[in-house]
């Protein structure tokens, strides 16, 4: 596996940026960003941390998208498997049926000179951990959910938490497969398509169409207003110490 660095012009200012992707191959240049580097006007996001000690220091973590999972459970259970050493799993992101949302994996400083550190994955599907970012949502049942299930409390909340993190590391705002591919992908898929998992969520009732239009959405107006966001992000330190013990959007 080899790391390749891409470029990308935004169509909408011509800024040449770039961007890693991991791959076991050659890899075209992907299209369809819809952001770049150039984070002077984006919205950083107010989101509670709760530390999970499940995840691995053999990054780093080299973003190329994001994947969808469901957690088969409570939302507030959910942390607190995540918490657990023995569970043996975790992912970035665990959102609520009614908006509430919580961060249990620190994200990597897309500046690689910045101060947030990247060498974190976490622990939600397998060979992809180094590739892609985990949002679990509020909950399946084994093996399937239903269109009720998808709230659009819950989906608004992780559209933009999906959208910060497009922006923030050039991952296209798109659906590159089919839910009964597995492949590699750049972009947003679930954990269905991540090879070397049997997993079958979010499941066939997952609104992908609506979910991207509301990413495209929430990354339109990061861009427009509010708090701006610098990779000199506050960390939260360990009292009695300078070293961070972990770390926050």
């Amino acid at each position: 596996m080899t790391i390749k660095n891409m470029e990308f012009t935004c169509p909408k200012c011509g800024e040449v940026s770039s961007y890693a992707v991991q791959t076991n191959g050659e890899v075209t240049e992907q299209t369809g960003l819809t952001s770049h580097r150039n984070l002077g006007n984006l919205r950083s996001l107010a989101v509670p941390y709760k530390n999970s000690p499940n995840r691995d220091a053999y990054g780093p973590l080299v973003p190329q998208g994001i994947v969808v999972h469901y957690t088969q459970g409570r939302y507030e259970g959910a942390i607190g498997h995540f918490q657990n050493p023995a569970s043996k799993v975790s992912a970035h992101f665990i959102v609520a049926r009614d908006g509430r949302r919580v961060q249990m994996v620190p994200l990597p400083d897309p500046d690689t000179n910045g101060p947030r550190d990247g060498r974190y994955t976490a622990w939600h599907c397998k060979g992809g951990n180094t590739r892609y970012f985990g949002i679990e949502h509020e909950f399946g049942y084994t093996g399937a959910t239903y269109p009720a299930d998808w709230t659009e409390e819950m989906m608004d909340s992780s559209a933009e938490l999906s959208a910060y993190m497009c922006a923030l590391y050039g991952i296209p705002i798109e659906v590159p497969l089919a839910p009964n591919e597995r492949d590699w992908f750049t972009g947003l898929g679930g954990h269905y398509n991540v090879p070397g998992n049997s997993h079958t969520d979010p499941g066939p009732y997952f609104p992908w169409d609506y979910y991207i239009n509301r990413v495209e959405y929430f990354a339109s107006r990061m861009a427009d207003s509010g708090p701006t966001l610098t990779s000199g992000t506050p960390l939260q330190t360990a009292q009695g110490s300078e070293a961070p013990s972990y770390q926050t959007l």
